[in-house]
């Protein structure tokens, strides 16, 4: 296809360069689309007239913000629009909001903040997304559970697969959605006072049992903000001893590791997980498993040899497999199943779409009939469509 109007509409960010198209072939699953065309808008009007063009003449869309996504959610062989170009940003100061364009990251909003003032989101990632990458993704907070994550996003706007612009007050509404229903345009994030201390708590543990009894107990304790299981080859990564371990975090001085130099190094040294793995041939793939069956998915995932850890307040487990052993990645969702688990963290997309479960199935059915009855949106993401 030549594409002509969308030619016209966007001039040199319409884009069929091979070389270009093949850029943008990727995302980090491993997974490999070519796209027909990418288009790079920089307004929402613009998004809105690419919806209509694609309305009228049947194209598919899918939207994209920096390729982070790891099942698949951001590569298709149909129109690409890469929403990184809209990334200006807007501070609020005296009402304590910022509002981002899709395109934006926290990270940058965050270097521009007067002292004292903070985005309470830290996105759960190797790479950080776009604002927008993290809603459409349901990607997660490294410490707030998902209701806290959803009070910090006080507006989200979009348009929908038919072009109707909404302003979402209720995240949950759009959160996770994947780019099937919408395309986000806008997003506003409260500013908040900065939290400038917090304390740590590790302990080793040779039985998993032992520790998810202590973990259990932790979640009474008033001032803890996280607790992070990981397993024995994960701990190992990270640079403690090789056997099952449990941080706790806490918002006060309760835990042993309290100095500001303490806490800064082994902030850093969580933090860095991610890029070990990543430096070491590993990808990370998330579920969301029920703490019931804690034990029996994490042991599982031990015994097949893949390190991984586990966000016990919101059930988010980060599983880290070799980057080309995709059959392993489904053998582990197969083994999730079994546990009553849900392998939905961070997205569907393409890799993980066949273990999307039955009522999420029938509801994006449903929202697709209102929201993008021409199926033209993430076509064949979470759900096959008419």
């Amino acid at each position: 296809m030549e594409y002509k109007h969308l030619k016209r509409l966007l001039g040199k960010r319409a884009i069929n360069s091979p070389n270009i198209l093949e850029a943008y072939s990727y995302d980090a699953s491993g997974l490999v689309l070519k796209p027909s065309i990418v288009l790079r808008p920089r307004r929402s009007s613009e998004v809105k007239k690419i919806i209509d063009y694609a309305n009228r003449y049947r194209y598919k869309l899918l939207p994209r913000g920096f390729g982070t996504n790891n099942v698949g959610g951001a590569i298709t062989s149909d129109i690409l629009i890469d929403l990184s170009a809209m990334n200006d940003y807007k501070i609020v100061i005296d009402k304590k909001y910022v509002d981002m364009q899709p395109g934006a990251r926290i990270s940058d909003v965050r270097k521009s903040l007067p002292e004292g003032l903070d985005i309470d989101i830290y996105p759960c990632t190797l790479v950080e997304p776009s604002i927008g990458g993290l809603i459409a993704s349901g990607i997660h907070s490294r410490e707030q559970d998902i209701d806290y994550l959803y009070s910090q996003i006080l507006e989200v706007e979009a348009i929908d697969g038919t072009g109707k612009q909404y302003v979402f007050k209720d995240a949950s509404r759009i959160f996770g959605t994947e780019g099937t229903l919408f395309i986000i345009t806008r997003v506003r994030l409260a500013l908040s006072e900065k939290k400038t201390y917090r304390s740590y708590s590790i302990t080793n543990y040779n039985s998993l049992i032992d520790l998810l009894v202590e973990a259990k107990k932790a979640e009474k304790e008033s001032s803890i903000t996280a607790i992070d299981i990981y397993s024995p080859l994960a701990s190992r990564m990270l640079g403690f001893e090789e056997s099952w371990l449990l941080i706790k975090t806490y918002l006060d001085t309760v835990g042993e590791y309290k100095t500001n130099e303490k806490v800064m190094a082994i902030k850093k040294k969580l933090e860095s997980l991610h890029f070990s793995m990543a430096s070491k041939g590993y990808i990370s793939q998330e579920s969301i498993i029920s703490r019931n069956y804690a034990f029996e998915a994490l042991n599982n995932i031990h015994k097949k040899g893949m390190p991984a850890m586990l966000h016990y307040l919101d059930g988010y487990m980060h599983v880290y497999i070799k980057n080309n052993d995709i059959s392993h990645l489904r053998d582990f969702y197969d083994s999730l199943l079994l546990h009553s688990s849900i392998p939905g963290g961070h997205g569907y997309g393409l890799l993980k779409k066949k273990y999307v479960p039955p009522g999420i199935k029938n509801r994006y059915r449903k929202l697709k009939d209102t929201y993008d009855y021409n199926n033209i949106l993430s076509p064949g993401k979470i759900i096959s469509y008419r």
